[in-house]
């Protein structure tokens, strides 16, 4: 399957409120590997919170943390393409004990 990363993002449903996302910024050419969390009770499980913060504390090249009235916004640095796939290897081995909990 090929996609466009040109002007859009591809997303992968988890749930409806939590799902990972590529980016592409077609501005400094780079690519994220990101993971929003809408989902407003499971956030407010003080595991879940501290787990997040625990990822981001270990490793802040991969795992930035954005918060605000949607939810959680769990984002990598940029990449170039040929790195891409790897991140998103790590990003969600890191994050997958995380959506876990949520089902």
């Amino acid at each position: 399957m090929n996609f466009s990363f040109e002007n859009e993002w591809l997303i992968l449903n988890y749930t409806n409120d939590i799902y990972y996302e590529f980016k592409f910024n077609q501005y400094s050419k780079g690519f994220l590997v990101a993971m929003w969390i809408k989902d407003k009770s499971f956030l407010s499980d003080k595991f879940v919170y501290q787990k997040i913060q625990s990822l981001t504390e270990r490793n802040s090249k991969a795992f930035k943390l954005t918060e605000d009235n949607r939810g959680i916004y769990l984002y990598s640095e940029k990449r170039s393409l040929s790195e891409i796939a790897s991140l998103f290897e790590y990003f969600y081995s890191n994050t997958k004990d995380i959506v876990k909990i949520s089902d």
